[in-house]
């Protein structure tokens, strides 16, 4: 067990010792070592107390148009209903016009669009 006093925490695992002064040590197997920079993007990258603007859902979805996002899923008859709870539950804020943008609670929308994968209609197009 070896004591972070930076963290107050203690981590399991083994250390080893090798000849030359070099220690490893290897975390139990529910464990892992990070670099700070990684832990720092993970930590970034995490959608709790997360809001998304309508170019963060263009990013989940390839980068489609915020049109297409509109059309092939914001406007989708059969997902009608999921966004009008996720509206009364005040996790989707809807544009109702210029300077008033489309708001997203994050890890609501990106589970959502995660079990729905499959029912997106990927091949959709814009007309122009």
């Amino acid at each position: 067990m070896i004591y972070l006093a930076q963290t107050e925490q203690y981590l399991k695992g083994t250390i080893y010792f090798k000849p030359g002064g070099t220690v490893y040590f290897k975390p139990t197997e529910d464990k892992i070592l990070v670099d700070k920079v990684e832990y720092s993007k993970l930590v970034g990258q995490s959608l709790l107390g997360r809001e998304w603007s309508m170019d963060d859902v263009r990013d989940r979805v390839s980068h489609r148009s915020a049109e297409w996002v509109k059309e092939y899923i914001l406007y989708q008859p059969c997902f009608k209903a999921d966004f009008d709870k996720f509206e009364r539950q005040h996790y989707l804020h809807r544009s109702t016009g210029s300077g008033n943008p489309w708001k997203f609670k994050a890890s609501v929308m990106a589970k959502w669009i995660d079990d729905h994968w499959k029912q997106i209609d990927w091949d959709g197009k814009i007309e122009d």
